[in-house]
């Protein structure tokens, strides 16, 4: 990894930039509530329990009721995320309620 020995590596870990497995500004793509999405980060916050607060906004405004009488569209949502861009939270079917493709 570059370093000289193990005591400089495990120094310069409090020295990195945030863990978070993405960044404001970044374009991803994934699933919400079952429908895809692409998406920008506006923000990403890490919290207290090793997660990471992020709010994206859509592309296009998402469906997120996929029945025909009646729309609910959102375009921006914010929803706590692990290292790996799931939601802890799932929905009935068991899937995340936000799956990043990282």
């Amino acid at each position: 990894m570059g370093f000289r020995d193990w005591n400089t590596l495990y120094g310069s870990l409090g020295n990195m930039a945030s863990r978070a497995p993405v960044h404001i500004g970044q374009g991803v793509f994934g699933h919400y509530l079952g429908q895809p999405f692409s998406a920008k980060i506006l923000g990403v916050l890490e919290n207290s329990t090793g997660r990471y607060r992020v709010t994206l906004k859509f592309d296009e405004p998402i469906d997120i009721i996929p029945e025909f009488s009646f729309e609910v569209m959102r375009q921006r949502v914010s929803c706590n995320i692990d290292y790996t861009g799931k939601t802890i939270k799932k929905t009935s079917n068991s899937e995340p309620h936000l799956s990043l493709v990282l």
